[in-house]
């Protein structure tokens, strides 16, 4: 297990970022109540990493690599790359139940979370579930665990990029 906490994960991929602008393409980041409505829509609670992702870039990607999200730009969620959106298209395509995707590859790879079930929500501001790669139409015990928390997961494909 990592020794960094998924936020403090995040926070190290939000200062490569800063130092990086030319790099980021973001949407207008969503509040905290159009987040928890995007939540209630999945049908899954979203982790406190990725909630700090929303609440401050929104979705969008970092020299190519996108990141699917909430934005105050899209509140509906009908554009890509709208949690809301990816998600409901993917399901089309068996989508494992109780997941949700957060990134792709782009060749039919999905980067995934699966909806753990938090018996004390004050644990999961340190234990996030994990981000798996996971390929359309496959198992969800094919798939393959790349970052601890979507933090960590977000930080690995910031540094990868630069």
């Amino acid at each position: 297990m990592s020794p960094l906490s998924p936020r403090m994960w995040f926070q190290r991929a939000a200062s490569l970022i800063d130092a990086n602008p030319d790099k980021s393409h973001w949407c207008k980041p969503a509040s905290e109540i159009q987040i928890e409505l995007v939540s209630v829509k999945l049908g899954m609670h979203l982790p406190p990493s990725l909630r700090d992702f929303c609440m401050r870039y929104g979705m969008g990607s970092f020299h190519g690599h996108e990141f699917f999200g909430v934005s105050e730009s899209d509140p509906d969620g009908l554009h890509w790359p709208s949690l809301l959106n990816v998600n409901r298209l993917v399901s089309q395509s068996r989508l494992p139940k109780d997941c949700l995707i957060v990134s792709d590859e782009g060749d039919g790879a999905y980067y995934i979370i699966p909806n753990l079930i938090v018996d004390d929500p004050a644990t999961f501001n340190t234990r996030e579930p994990p981000v798996l790669l996971w390929w359309l139409n496959s198992l969800l015990s094919d798939a393959e665990e790349e970052a601890g928390s979507f933090g960590e997961f977000f930080y690995n494909m910031i540094a990868l990029s630069l």
